[in-house]
């Protein structure tokens, strides 16, 4: 199993909550088997997204889309005002 993060800043984080919903369902298709979202407790429009997959060639493969042009204005348009970071980390089960 593999978890995707994505860290970003965001404009307003209720503005941004409602837009990521309504683009971002849980995707089977994509491998993606769970999705949690973390707000920062000192800065609440900092947020760690982090989706959950079954395989890590899959979390790889969706984390390389955020490099496009596309999905970072995308990103952009729902609310995001820095640069978006994402890794792939290998789950361990404790």
């Amino acid at each position: 199993m593999a978890v995707m993060f994505l860290r970003c800043k965001v404009k307003n984080y209720a503005q941004w909550k409602q837009s990521f919903d309504e683009a971002n369902p849980i995707s089977t298709e994509a491998g993606i088997t769970d999705t949690t979202i973390h707000q920062d407790l000192e800065f609440p429009n900092v947020v760690t997204v982090c989706k959950h997959f079954e395989d890590a060639g899959m979390a790889k493969a969706y984390a390389a889309q955020f490099k496009s042009e596309e999905v970072q204005e995308a990103v952009k348009q729902g609310g995001a005002i820095e640069p978006i970071i994402t890794w792939v980390a290998k789950v361990d089960e404790a």
